[in-house]
């Protein structure tokens, strides 16, 4: 099964602050199968500054699926999710990075190229990996796309 993400990282109350990513995830059909909030732990630096890295950080980044895009406060819905997610910001400068990354976009931009990631993690569903695409949004947040691809258990 795979799954796909599309959502803002962003530094909550500046420098030194949070650092979460929000956003649905959709199954193949694009119906939206869960809203989720992660948060990255722990922050890179007490004086870290996400509108100033040239790449999202790597780290942890536990945080929440509400099943159903239902409200934050259902827990009964709720599904802990863990990921580990690795930037590469010289894989996206590569000929191959940009080509694959002009490709998961659509369309090339004109501008800067995308970073690209890996990662993987777990819930209770399963363990699964991911493939990352992060742009550059404004306010010195970062647009991400997730793709995630559940790893089959051993019958």
């Amino acid at each position: 099964e795979k799954f796909t993400f599309a959502g803002r990282l962003e530094q909550l109350g500046g420098p030194g602050g949070p650092v979460q990513m929000a956003g649905p995830w959709r199954d193949v059909t694009g119906a939206i199968g869960a809203q989720s909030r992660y948060g990255l732990e722990p922050l890179p630096h007490p004086a870290f500054d996400l509108a100033a890295a040239t790449a999202p950080p790597d780290g942890t980044y536990p945080g929440r699926m509400n099943l159903g895009g239902g409200p934050l406060h259902a827990k009964k819905q709720q599904m802990v999710d863990r990921m580990v997610l690795r930037f590469d910001e010289a894989e996206a400068s590569s000929a191959d990075g940009a080509s694959a990354a002009s490709t998961t976009n659509g369309a090339s931009s004109g501008g800067p190229p995308p970073i690209v990631g890996r990662g993987e993690g777990s819930n209770r569903v399963g363990r699964y990996t991911l493939h990352a695409t992060c742009t550059r949004a404004d306010r010195g947040a970062w647009d991400v796309r997730l793709t995630r691809a559940y790893v089959p258990l051993a019958p």
